[in-house]
């Protein structure tokens, strides 16, 4: 709120988990409406429009996975360049071989930062992940159970950690713990299919 007094704007979108984070337009009209500026009813005057508009604001838009999007690839086509001295966007995007050339082009480009995450690739990284996550609920694994999330092919996956940790924190039966930590699997999809169960 500090922020947001100060005239500092944070604004994020989750791409493809709602109508309004389904398709670039709308994604831009729905940051552009929380940033209480008014946009063009055309879509084209929009894009014409778009570094006058993102002038206007003031701090952070975050945009997470945008190849999600149908078209959201070509959002990156028509976001303004350069953009305002008081505007940063972060914008993520899996890669692969579909978006592997627009992350070249814009690695060349040097408009941009870009970094390449690779999930939690060290024990320690994923130790400290566990630790911390379970610390915010005054819960803690011993270090037998901890070795053996570690173990599991998908702990170097932060969704994967955070959905089996979502739900053994609430698990009552500390004399099974061993077994449910098994159950999840390898993969996040493993994780989500036991989450489901």
């Amino acid at each position: 709120s500090k922020l947001r007094n100060a005239g500092y704007t944070a604004i994020a979108r989750f791409c493809g988990i709602s109508d309004l984070s389904a398709n670039p337009d709308h994604l831009i009209r729905s940051i552009l409406y929380e940033a209480n500026i008014s946009c063009p009813v055309e879509s084209i005057e929009l894009h014409r429009r778009i570094s006058e508009l993102f002038a206007k604001i003031s701090g952070v838009i975050i945009m997470d996975a945008i190849d999600q999007m149908q078209d959201g690839l070509e959002l990156l086509d028509w976001l303004p360049r350069p953009l305002p001295n008081s505007l940063k966007l972060i914008i993520s995007l899996k890669e692969d071989a579909s978006t592997k050339r627009v992350i070249e082009e814009k690695r060349k480009e040097k408009s941009a930062v870009v970094i390449s995450m690779s999930g939690l690739q060290r024990e320690e990284e994923r130790i400290h992940f566990i630790d911390t996550y379970l610390e915010r609920y005054l819960k803690h694994l011993d270090s037998t159970q901890i070795h053996a999330i570690c173990s599991s092919d998908g702990s170097s996956n932060p969704l994967f950690l955070k959905v089996l940790l979502y739900e053994i924190r609430s698990f009552g039966a500390f004399q099974q713990l061993d077994q449910q930590i098994k159950r999840f699997g390898n993969t996040p999809l493993d994780a989500f299919e036991a989450l489901l169960e």
